[in-house]
């Protein structure tokens, strides 16, 4: 969950901290246990050197000067999606979770709501890395909200507390009624619960707007924790009332903003499936989005069907740096029978039917008729926490009383984890396949678009995508070997020059086998499965989860372009390693274009997009299409921009699209050579109605590069240029207007390499990556 007040802000720092002119040198190597202290540097497990592998360490850092822990990053750099460090805004594990982080993705800094923070690093049984260094500080805890007065507060971050505070109990016979709103205006409160201890007769009562005549949402008493208590309204009124006998030690709560849950539809965008498909669980491909109305088969105001069996269906988030959210607005779901569960809908924390539950609220039946029922009951709001930012439900139902089920809305918040849109886990970002040598990879999660749901595979879960070219004709197979024997992977091979065109795979496994699998006809022949009850070998080239994990090999003719999909189907594991198996003289290369591109890069400005291009060489380019695409996959062309026919030089190229996409645009370039012959350029996503823009043009860049950002209102920027070191290179402030503002970025005295940029206005961080050729 993304909490505002706790101003995890990445951004590179070092910070140094001297006493008397020496500087303080206690360094704490993470280790189990607690540790109070003030100051000092945080290493991974490995100290100076890289952590180990099959690691679980959990360790706590409080402050010892009565104030928060503040920790922050100089340096960080685990194996991506698989080597994770998870931060507990407090003393274990089971306090609310900031975020967790792997690959490059700097946690940054990180301040505690109250005086501590709990570290717990896992790592696999593959690859280790430098892992991270931090240093270690104490600061103020923030705004204190007590509950011993009736008035307003306009906030968006702080912590909530009985009259008693953090330490004492409250009192007796209180009648008090505060009002938390959004400040500024446009989000909605989130009060979520770290502690609460209130004795019988003792209430807390939450209404859902800015008085106690607003919608109930629940009284509470007792020592279970309240759900998360979110608003809809952009306020939520606690009352608090006490009689005159025994006090307990009240409650802890964090106040935060978080985007105000959109309204259901009088339609259902997307509904639940009710049979799997190919003999599995899964009813439809994985929908990438950030919007929209969730419901049973039966739709917004019908009922569900009878014997549906565990059919699930998966939502991920189709923007970067976004994590699904699902909230309830009804849910009419007929409960056990005889003990046993007969319809109930499940909610899994990520994009598998072996996803792992949201704790013990994670399987609903049972009656919530509003918004603020469904709030009382717990049931959401559901936000991933996994890797991929994805959600994914399962529904069952037997064959006697069919109720009016549930109706959800979707939408996406910003997150720690979640997907970033440059990993090769989409097919518009594929890895290029460059020679005939084996390759080690693993996946975080189906990246930003539905793509690869054709053939057997039906669903995107933990995806990786490569763009292969025949060099030489012959047959191609492969084999894909997990580094854990217990991971289940699947995969897909498509003949074709662009992800738009993909069409059926003419290569496919979606066994349910865990261990190896691939393209080879001995083992084809020779591995003998009875995954659904019936004996499986023999000679195929395409099977469903029954099949034996093989398919035939392919015989390919050189120039042939391909995509190959790996798509892992079980959660967690350490990634493959993939083999080709090549015979009668194939062999593999890159593509090789006519045009050598640069950079393809979008963003919004005011209400129209624009786009730019440079390309380090051209041979014979007649003209460049620029195509547009509301899903990714059909594209109509809308302008045609002159080439620089044979160059040895760069050439930058820009445009305007004028009339964008509601929401998002995908594009690419479609180059034509003289003779005709065409090529096309990567996919790129611009979400046309951002108003926080930042992007480097180009990006790489060689000589400079323009930086395009956003601001909402005139004044200094600060802007630095990092290395992935964490060293601040470059320093300027920039006079920014309101709107859209560009500074050009000098690079001839940058080494070549990767560098992270940073804005700062005292009032947001905003980063991006940028790389020098």
């Amino acid at each position: 969950m993304y909490y505002i007040f706790k101003k995890i802000i990445f951004v590179f720092l070092l910070w140094i901290l001297a006493s008397n002119g020496e500087t303080i040198a206690q360094t704490y190597t993470m280790a189990s246990g607690t540790i109070s202290t003030c100051s000092g540097t945080f290493y991974d497990p490995g100290g100076t050197s890289n952590y180990g592998n099959n690691l679980n360490i959990t360790e706590t850092f409080c402050s010892n000067a009565g104030n928060c822990i503040r920790i922050s990053f100089t340096s960080f750099n685990t194996q991506a999606g698989n080597d994770i460090l998870t931060i507990y805004d407090g003393p274990s594990t089971a306090s609310a979770v900031i975020g967790s982080y792997s690959g490059n993705t700097s946690p940054g800094v990180v301040i505690s709501s109250s005086g501590c923070l709990t570290f717990k690093f896992v790592t696999n049984g593959s690859n280790v890395k430098a892992g991270w260094a931090a240093t270690i500080s104490c600061v103020s805890c923030g705004n204190i909200y007590l509950m011993n007065n009736n008035t307003a507060v306009n906030t968006c971050n702080g912590l909530f507390y009985d009259d008693g505070g953090l330490a004492g109990n409250y009192a007796n016979n209180l009648n008090f009624t505060k009002t938390f709103c959004s400040s500024p205006a446009g989000s909605c409160i989130q009060i979520l619960f770290t502690a609460f201890n209130l004795k019988a007769n003792d209430i807390l009562t939450f209404y859902n707007g800015s008085t106690v005549a607003s919608p109930l949402i629940g009284a509470y008493t007792g020592t279970t924790l309240p759900p998360t208590i979110l608003s809809s309204t952009g306020c939520l009124t606690v009352n608090f009332t006490t009689n005159g006998s025994s006090v307990g030690s009240g409650w802890e709560a964090v106040v935060s903003c978080e985007p105000c849950p959109t309204p259901p539809g009088g339609s259902a965008t997307y509904t639940h499936p009710t049979v799997g498909l190919q003999n599995a669980y899964v009813g439809t491909n994985m929908v990438a989005t950030c919007s929209g109305t969730y419901t049973d088969n039966g739709g917004v105001g019908g009922n569900y069907s009878a014997n549906i069996n565990d059919v699930y269906r998966t939502f991920c988030p189709n923007q970067a740096g976004k994590c699904m959210r699902a909230t309830f607005w009804s849910l009419d779901i007929e409960g056990p029978f005889g003990g046993f569960y007969t319809d109930y809908l499940e909610i899994l924390n990520g994009p598998t039917q072996n996803s792992p539950q949201f704790g013990t609220g994670s399987i609903w039946y049972g009656t919530a008729t509003t918004y603020q029922a469904c709030m009382n009951a717990g049931l959401g709001p559901y936000v991933s926490t996994d890797q991929s930012g994805c959600l994914t439900f399962i529904f069952n139902s037997d064959g006697s009383v069919n109720q009016a089920g549930w109706v959800a809305t979707l939408d996406c918040v910003p997150c720690s984890n979640g997907p970033n849109g440059t990993d090769n886990s989409d097919c518009i970002t594929p890895t290029a396949i460059c020679t005939n040598q084996s390759f080690t990879d693993a996946s975080t999660g189906p990246g930003i678009v539905s793509d690869g749901g054709g053939g057997c595979v039906l669903a995107e879960n933990f995806s990786n995508w490569y763009r292969i070219l025949i060099n030489t004709s012959g047959t191609l197979g492969l084999n894909i070997v997990p580094n854990n024997v217990n991971d289940d992977y699947d995969f897909a091979l498509y003949q074709s020059a662009t992800c738009a065109g993909l069409g059926a795979p003419v290569r496919c496994s979606y066994a349910a086998n865990t261990g190896n699998t691939g393209m080879d006809n001995a083992l084809n022949l020779s591995t003998n499965t009875a995954i659904c009850g019936t004996p499986n070998n023999g000679s195929d080239i395409s099977e469903d989860v029954c099949g034996n994990a093989w398919v035939n090999t392919l015989p390919v003719i050189a120039g042939q372009a391909y995509y190959l999909l790996v798509n892992k189907w079980s959660p967690g594991g350490s990634g493959f390693t993939l083999n080709w198996v090549l015979s009668g003289g194939a062999s593999l290369n890159c593509a090789v274009l006519p045009v050598e591109l640069l950079s393809f890069d979008g963003y919004p400005d005011d209400k129209k997009v624009i786009l730019t291009w440079t390309t380090a060489s051209e041979i014979n380019n007649s003209y460049f299409t620029v195509e547009k695409s509301a899903d990714g996959k059909h594209f109509e062309p809308f302008q045609i921009v002159e080439g620089a026919g044979t160059s040895t030089v760069i050439n930058n190229y820009s445009t305007v699209d004028l009339s964008p996409l509601p929401e998002i645009s995908y594009y690419r370039l479609k180059q034509t050579d003289y003779d005709g012959m065409i090529s096309y350029s990567e996919i790129i996503v611009v979400q046309s109605n951002v108003t926080d823009v930042f992007y480097a043009i180009p990006n790489p860049g060689i000589d400079k590069t323009k930086l395009v950002f956003s601001s909402s209102e005139k004044g200094d920027q600060n802007l630095t240029v990092y290395s992935m070191q964490g060293f601040p290179l470059f320093k300027d402030k920039v006079d920014a207007d309101r709107g859209i503002n560009f500074y050009d970025l000098v690079l001839q005295d940058f080494e070549k390499g990767i560098y992270f940029i940073i804005l700062d206005d005292k009032k947001t961080f905003r980063k991006i990556r940028f790389v020098k050729l």
